[in-house]
């Protein structure tokens, strides 16, 4: 019994005396591997698992959810073109059929509205926080399509288009500001090129949708938009950026862990913690830069004084090259010039041809130089604006119906070329021009100017083209984007890689 006792005992001893097989006593390549090198080890290892876990679904997945309500807008935009007719016409269902005055006042109310929706939605963001503000920017665009749906009298059109005008402005001011606040920078352009491709889809999908559906089905189709819209959003959170200038900073930790994919409960990893250090010191930065400039005495130094000259004339130019009349009054456009396609297919044609010049224009904006890319694309709009003007003229004095295919030719050449430089690079131009001590003011006012050139054009365009027929509006409208571009090549700096201070230099 004692030999058996003894000899598990000597067991147990040795298996105590043996090396375990753990970090602090491994054999690599012959050399020991110390308990400090196996916790280097682990901790690489912990990082490197950290970082398969971060991705930009997320935040893919926003942007995706966000620009639901840019397709709505771009609808809304494009609504009145395929109405037209059906207003008009004594199928109507409001009391009585609408003259050309009134049919203005449905394209212009929509930029007046947007006016009044950039600066109180932009204002209300800065109170209330980039995400409930662009959830509730929904529910003017909801409310615009029952009013629509329901309408029997001219003034319930009107009240709808003040508030598609609303949330129109709304997004304008806030998707850009949130699709930035929430993406890593090595996709932020990208992300940011989705709002107007948004846009552009829509007007394309009410130009399809208005072909073959009746007017009454219209609205009810669209109106799922922004419904959709206000129910996927609440599933998103707000910006990393607005929660630590609100001083909420695990929130706004949690916020970032789960844009840049990491599960709530998991640890939070290094780089997010760094992330959240840089965007805090970019929130202290902006805000002491905020307290320390005075507008007013920003406004005396002659390079803010150009830069915002400039921002003028190019949101002026993005006005009144004429691409937003044609988007709203396509269908009467191709009436009034005689074209042989169907008004309706014929816009469905512009709309396609906008999509594709704004997704063309992703691709290409970063490869050419701004002034360059600026520069062909008013030369491109200048000539298809001349070529449909001068057919509108010769079609009055004689008989050129072989021809007839010249302005649909025409508008697709002038909105491809809009949009592939005029109307995306007014935007970025603008942004790069103005420095970042009134960055926001700067925006603020060229945006507005350019809602009420906007409002200015669809008013009276109609007015304009019964005293100086089509073919001299579309002269005017070349005039000016030749003058643009001959003030853009003379004046304006070039703008591409190049650095905040580098630019203001050139200002200077």
């Amino acid at each position: 019994m004692k030999f058996v006792l003894l000899k598990h005992f000597t067991k147990i001893w040795k298996r105590k005396e043996e090396p375990e097989v753990n970090p602090t006593n491994t054999q690599f390549h012959g050399k020991v591997i110390r308990f400090e090198d196996c916790e280097r080890i682990n901790r690489e290892r912990f990082r490197s698992k950290e970082t398969t876990n971060i991705n930009a679904k997320n935040q893919v997945y926003a942007a995706l959810s966000v620009n639901i309500l840019a397709t709505s807008v771009g609808a809304s935009i494009g609504w009145v073109s395929p109405s037209i007719s059906f207003l008009q016409s004594q199928e109507t269902t409001l009391d009585r059929t609408l003259n050309s005055d009134e049919l203005s006042w449905l394209g212009g109310l929509l930029p007046l509205g947007a006016l009044i929706g950039t600066f109180l939605f932009a204002w209300l963001s800065e109170k209330y926080g980039r995400f409930w503000i662009l959830w509730l920017t929904a529910f003017p665009q909801i409310i615009s399509w029952l009013c629509i749906i329901y309408a029997t009298h001219v003034e319930h059109l009107y009240i709808a288009r003040v508030l598609a005008g609303l949330c129109m402005g709304g997004t304008f001011a806030l998707i850009p500001v949130y699709i930035s606040e929430i993406s890593n920078s090595n996709i932020r352009g990208t992300l940011n090129s989705f709002f107007l491709l948004s846009i552009n889809f829509g007007t394309l999908l009410i130009f399809i949708i208005g072909n073959y559906l009746s007017y009454n089905l219209i609205s009810r189709v669209n109106i799922i938009l922004p419904v959709l819209f206000a129910i996927i959003f609440l599933f998103f959170p707000e910006t990393p950026y607005y929660l630590l200038k609100c001083g909420k900073n695990k929130k706004a930790e949690n916020s970032l862990k789960f844009l840049r994919g990491c599960r709530a409960k998991e640890q939070t990893p290094e780089v997010i913690k760094s992330e959240i250090l840089q965007i805090a010191k970019k929130v202290e930065e902006n805000e002491n830069t905020r307290k320390t400039s005075l507008l007013m005495d920003e406004l005396k130094l002659r390079s803010t004084q150009k830069a915002l000259c400039y921002g003028i004339v190019l949101v002026l130019v993005n006005q009144l090259c004429g691409c937003m009349a044609f988007i709203n009054y396509t269908s009467d456009i191709f009436m009034r010039s005689g074209s042989t396609l169907s008004p309706s297919i014929s816009a469905i044609i512009v709309a396609t041809i906008q999509l594709l010049g704004s997704g063309v224009s992703v691709l290409i904006t970063e490869k050419v130089s701004r002034k360059l890319l600026y520069s062909l694309s008013c030369c491109a709009t200048i000539f298809g604006l001349l070529a449909f003007g001068t057919h509108g003229f010769i079609k009055g004095f004689l008989d050129i119906a072989q021809f007839d295919w010249i302005p649909i030719a025409s508008m697709s050449l002038v909105i491809f070329a809009a949009s592939l430089g005029i109307l995306p690079l007014t935007f970025i131009m603008l942004s790069e021009l103005l420095p970042m001590r009134i960055r926001s003011y700067g925006v603020s006012i060229c945006t507005g100017i350019l809602w009420f050139t906007a409002f200015v054009l669809l008013r009276f365009f109609p007015t304009a083209v019964d005293i100086f027929q089509l073919h001299g509006c579309m002269f005017i409208f070349c005039v000016i984007t030749f003058m643009g571009m001959i003030f853009v090549i003379a004046f304006v700096p070039e703008t591409k890689n190049k650095t905040p201070e580098e630019i203001e230099k050139q200002l200077q």
